[in-house]
């Protein structure tokens, strides 16, 4: 956190010039998500992928997070959160330049991998240094617009990509997304500086911090209800562009309708931000986002449902599962172990959502191509709202002690 940031914090007003600089770093990362979404059938079919290898890549880009998050977090710590944030942007730009080169599929998941690599760095810092600039009344509100990066990048690139692949080709598209990361990151530059020199703890002390934050049962919670969450979204949304095509629409209007869906996402986090400031549980918002998201998906592939019902659930499934993300990481400041395992806390969440997100799309996609349609994605996605029901309930035991209850 920047030093002006702390002290606007700690003199009662909120930094929302850094709020806003650090979502925009994590909106332009998750257009690297949304561009892979958007072009899947057009890359697919250039490349030669089939529905298994084509989940393998959509999934590739979390595959750091998924291995690695924990560890990334406890680095985050030591060199310090605003030189993470600018070398995690500087990363996904080299990635995105590395896949307008690729010419087989290995070597565009190897380059989705290291745009995975500056995501999961960008993840885990910014969620601290917005919590950081914020007073305690903003704060729940901040994370909350923190937490539509994800669901806003995806949309703002899906609604894009046709037309600048219409232009450019989807090279050209990878390009375009490369400069737009060197140029939010120059911004990046101006606004946090480099001022923190991290946490200066002993490299040996790596192991005991994470071994402390993984006792901790209140993050080892957070990180699976996300792992749940994005396994669900990214089973459905990821592959929706591709669902729309099989269906006989063409590329804009199912990009279009698949932004939508996504930007619903976004009301949900806003939502809970709200919610949460005004009292609501954490662990009833969470449950009730992942049972809606469960039942809806159910709707979404219905054979016998006509298009708009099926579509109307897609609309709900986003918008309800939207208060997930923002109750999760308000939770991260409130269940860490430690005030400085705060970046631990965020860097095992965010490998719960690279395992979701790495584990979505690759049993979607592999499910449809064994079942011959993706009439079976609901079996995926209910399985991991029940799981994630658990885990509120779970939640609420440890934020509502018994006494309480009785």
């Amino acid at each position: 956190m920047t030093a002006r940031a702390t002290d606007t914090a700690a003199a009662g007003a909120t930094d929302w010039r850094v709020v806003v600089t650090l979502v925009s770093a994590g909106l332009v990362v998750a257009f690297q998500v949304g561009k892979l979404a958007a072009t899947l059938p057009v890359v697919a079919a250039e490349l030669g992928m089939g529905a298994a290898l084509s989940g393998a890549v959509l999934g590739g880009f979390n595959l750091v997070a998924a291995l690695t998050g924990v560890l990334v977090g406890v680095a985050t710590g030591r060199i310090g959160t605003e030189r993470a944030v600018l070398v995690g942007l500087a990363v996904v730009a080299l990635g995105s330049a590395a896949g307008a080169a690729a010419t087989g599929p290995w070597m565009l998941l190897l380059s989705t991998v290291v745009e995975g690599t500056g995501f999961v760095v960008v993840a885990v810092a910014a969620p601290s240094l917005v919590a950081g600039a914020t007073t305690a009344g903003d704060r729940s509100v901040a994370l909350g617009l923190w937490g539509t990066y994800m669901p806003g990048g995806q949309a703002v690139m899906i609604l894009m990509a046709p037309f600048l692949v219409a232009a450019a080709g989807w090279r050209g598209l990878w390009l375009v997304n490369a400069a737009v990361l060197v140029a939010v990151g120059v911004l990046a530059h101006r606004v946090l500086g480099t001022h923190a020199a991290g946490t200066g703890r002993p490299a040996d002390g790596t192991i005991r911090d994470i071994t402390t934050a993984l006792r901790a049962p209140g993050p080892r919670l957070l990180a699976l209800a996300f792992a749940g969450y994005s396994l669900q979204f990214v089973a459905v949304a990821g592959f929706l562009p591709t669902v729309y095509a099989e269906q006989g629409l063409d590329p804009g209007t199912g990009a279009l309708l698949t932004a939508a869906v996504v930007l619903m996402n976004v009301a949900g986090n806003l939502g809970a931000g709200v919610l949460l400031r005004r009292g609501a549980p954490r662990w009833l918002l969470i449950a009730v986002a992942a049972g809606v998201m469960g039942a809806a998906a159910v709707g979404v592939y219905a054979a016998a449902l006509p298009f708009a019902a099926s579509y109307a659930c897609a609309l709900v499934f986003s918008a309800v599962g939207g208060l997930l993300p923002a109750a999760v990481l308000a939770g991260v400041p409130v269940l860490a172990p430690r005030p400085d395992l705060v970046p631990v806390t965020n860097g095992l969440v965010v490998q719960g959502i690279g395992i979701g997100m790495v584990a979505g799309p690759v049993t979607a996609g592999a499910l449809a191509q064994w079942a011959g349609g993706w009439h079976a994605t609901p079996l995926v996605v209910t399985t991991a709202a029940a799981l994630v029901v658990v885990v509120a309930f779970r939640l609420r035991r440890i934020e509502i002690p018994p006494a309480v209850d009785a």
